[in-house]
């Protein structure tokens, strides 16, 4: 089996960043992540039956640039969807009705 190993600076791309790129990866693909203080990398070996496509190392490159702003906004509306998710749990509660002239 062809395995490709790609490696990312890790003061650019973080390792939860690489951890969820690689997850996307594992229908097709064994997935090895190692790092050291300086980078991190990937290791994909071809499941049984799947072949390795020759732009492989572009596609994951791509997934984690990808991957990476959608961390970026992640991190930048959490406040908004820690509001909204207080907002929505509000209006699934029951409303109080007062009897009580």
């Amino acid at each position: 089996m062809d395995s490709s190993t790609i490696r990312f600076d890790r003061g650019l791309f973080g390792d939860e960043v690489i951890a969820r790129t690689a997850h996307r990866y594992t229908n097709f693909f064994h997935v090895a992540i190692h790092s050291n203080a300086d980078e991190i990398g990937v290791t994909l070996t071809p499941r049984a039956g799947v072949e390795r496509p020759s732009d492989l190392e572009a596609r994951f490159r791509d997934d984690a640039l990808d991957e990476r702003l959608r961390q970026s906004v992640r991190e930048e509306t959490c406040d908004l969807h820690a509001e909204l998710i207080r907002a929505a749990l509000r209006e699934a509660l029951p409303r109080r009705t007062d009897s009580t002239p």
